[in-house]
């Protein structure tokens, strides 16, 4: 994603940089909105073996564009040789409190980005929903982030970009925050998608824009670069620390309810004395997870068979 800013940074004068970096960045999510669920209908069709292969061919034919690009960038447009070299523009950047703060923001945009689109698809599964809903949903991140990315974009060369970034990131605040308090349907997890989407990709433009604007764009690639590395170290952190708390939170519930069933069974008395060990109860299931991986099944994949494991078993295996 940097790459390209940096080459579209080349050829663009500006005063009109933001809008040209909105521009880019809706392109590529009309991808998106194409390709997600083509690939979820192959996969349910097919299953992922068979949509890999697909999805390898489309990828190998990015790598053709590559030959239409020009062999030697030209000057870039707007650049000076204030730019200076690039030691220089990363020791401004390291002194600069503005870059860390847009590290640190993409660091936060990157946690929640990637769990809603690693996690959402099951959230919506383990409510009962379709799994087309889901694919539908994250679709729908493809296509009206179109509209928020250039809109965005095109702000951005009109008014202060840091005022623009804080109603972006407040906005997915409000966004998150009433999900999770409406009932989960279709039409819920289709309007969260879409609200959700046009936020989604619209801090790109604002972000390579303001890194361009107080930097220059000669060494635009880079310095943006260092950011989305920020980003990337977050999305790690948020895709794993989801799946690691809900195996967690499974194992403690299922502990729970054993002990609730234990109590009914055997009286209160039997029950208090046994609730001592809560305590070791959950010290233990954290190493636990920490130490082994266990596949648990949702709530309504063991409704589906029939099944309950007891909780006992969770410790055993």
């Amino acid at each position: 994603m940097w790459s390209y800013l940096g080459a579209v940074a080349q050829v663009v004068q500006p005063e009109r940089r933001s809008t040209a970096f909105g521009v880019v960045t809706a392109a590529g999510s009309f991808g998106t909105f194409a390709l997600v669920p083509s690939v979820q209908w192959l996969i349910l069709h097919r299953g992922w073996q068979g949509a890999f292969p697909v999805i390898a061919i489309l990828v190998g034919v990015i790598l053709l564009l590559a030959f239409a690009l020009p062999r030697r960038a030209g000057a870039p447009a707007g650049a000076s040789n204030a730019d200076g070299t690039l030691l220089e523009a990363l020791s401004k950047a390291r002194r600069h409190s503005s870059y860390w703060l847009l590290n640190a923001g993409f660091f936060v945009c990157g946690f929640h980005v990637a769990f809603i689109a690693t996690h959402l698809p099951s959230f919506l599964t383990d409510h009962g929903l379709s799994p087309m809903i889901g694919a539908t949903a994250l679709s729908l991140i493809g296509l009206v982030n179109i509209f928020g990315s250039s809109l965005f974009g095109w702000l951005g060369d009109r008014y202060r970009k840091k005022y623009l970034l804080s109603a972006i990131y407040f906005g997915r605040a409000i966004v998150i925050g009433l999900f999770i308090l409406v009932p989960v349907t279709d039409f819920t997890a289709l309007l969260f998608g879409g609200l959700i989407s046009f936020l989604w990709l619209a801090t790109v433009p604002l972000t390579s824009g303001t890194i361009a604007q107080i930097f220059g764009s000669r060494y635009l690639s880079t310095l943006y670069g260092i950011v989305f590395f920020s980003h990337q170290i977050a999305v790690f952190w948020g895709v794993w620390l989801a799946g690691w708390l809900w195996r967690l939170l499974c194992c403690i519930c299922r502990l729970q309810i054993d002990r609730l069933r234990q109590i009914r069974a055997r009286g209160w008395t039997v029950g208090i004395k046994r609730g001592i060990s809560d305590c070791e109860i959950f010290v233990g299931s954290f190493l636990y997870i920490s130490l082994h991986h266990v596949p648990f099944a949702t709530p309504r994949e063991n409704e589906r068979r029939g099944n309950r494991p007891p909780a006992s078993t969770c410790l055993k295996r």
